[in-house]
């Protein structure tokens, strides 16, 4: 146990030999650290209250952090700037504060699968979106899941205004704790599949459904629903237009407005309409399948693709316009 450190003066500690949660004051990481084989055999990290010459050692010392969480922010008005954060090219799972300089400095880490941002206090603007929406725009091909508890805004959110419409590879969004205003465009991409709100004022939620033929699975728990027409039989109607789908699944719990629409559906109807919408109710204990944690913004990442496949193909493989054309079937006459 020699060669483990022993962190003191202030901090909490815990004698991992690549694991390190430490809360650190002021202390320059080398003075508390002067082995550096040490810090460069770390694995996984979790640190708060430091300064950003803390956090530059951090990055320059640290190449082989695959966990890396940052909790706390410098002080009012200051940012930690995450410029270097490409120096730990083997991170997998980061949290960082909401208010960082610099945030497109995270898509340099190509290894990077778990980003969470994370938020204190209530925020009454919305100049958060600046930092979500850069992120999720630059990773906006292998974006593959969105989890937001919104318990830290004061204003209702606009989901549209997050552009995950252009997010190719999102399969699954869950929101919690969130006023949702009304939509003011695309919402999702059409390769969505999973939808969840938990705790949320949603407006109009059959405008989740629309057009989107992939989506299979719709949770509403606990949400104050707002629509003037039957919900259920509107969600029925849009999902009837679309074609060569499977039905959509929606479950729901501790929902009057959605309880009292399905009671009044008789057997039958429950029977017919199954081909394109199952309602299940569950009960609240039945209904807690994920947490996501107060005040905070989670994506996970799959592998991007960093590369351009090569099209090219040899001459004679490519069929001329005659040779289609002929292969075509006669057109049958009226």
């Amino acid at each position: 146990m020699s060669d483990i450190p022993i962190v003191h003066e202030g901090c909490q500690k815990v004698e991992v030999k690549t694991q390190l949660h430490v809360l650190l004051s002021k202390q320059i990481l080398s003075q508390l650290f002067p082995n550096t084989n040490f810090l460069k055999n770390l694995r996984s990290l979790t640190i708060g209250n430091i300064s950003q010459a803390v956090l530059e050692e951090i990055f320059a010392n640290c190449g082989q952090l695959q966990s890396l969480m940052l909790w706390d922010r410098l002080g009012p008005g200051i940012l930690y700037d995450i410029r270097n954060i490409g120096l730990c090219r083997t991170l997998k799972v980061l949290m960082l504060p909401l208010e960082i300089a610099t945030p497109l400095a995270v898509c340099r880490l190509v290894n990077l699968t778990h980003l969470t941002l994370q938020r204190q206090n209530v925020w009454p603007g919305i100049d958060w979106l600046c930092t979500v929406i850069a992120i999720i725009q630059a990773r906006r091909f292998d974006l593959q899941e969105l989890s937001f508890n919104g318990s830290w805004l004061v204003a209702p959110l606009d989901l549209s205004r997050l552009n995950l419409a252009n997010c190719t590879a999102l399969t699954d969004l869950k929101l919690s704790n969130c006023r949702l205003s009304e939509l003011s465009g695309p919402p999702l991409p059409l390769t969505c599949q999973r939808i969840s709100f938990r705790r949320c004022s949603v407006v109009k939620l059959h405008n989740y459904t629309r057009t989107h033929a992939l989506l299979q699975n719709l949770e509403v728990v606990d949400c104050q629903v707002l629509s003037e027409a039957p919900l259920l039989r509107r969600i029925l109607s849009l999902r009837k237009r679309l074609t060569d789908h499977a039905p959509l699944v929606l479950t729901f719990s501790q929902s009057p407005k959605l309880r009292s629409e399905y009671s009044e559906w008789s057997q039958e109807e429950v029977n017919e309409f199954s081909r394109w919408l199952k309602v299940k109710e569950l009960e609240p204990q039945q209904a807690d399948t994920w947490n996501q944690p107060l005040e905070t913004v989670s994506m996970n990442f799959s592998s991007s693709i960093n590369f351009l496949p090569n099209l090219s193909l040899p001459e004679d493989s490519i069929p001329n316009a005659a040779d289609i054309v002929q292969g075509l079937d006669p057109l049958e006459g009226d």
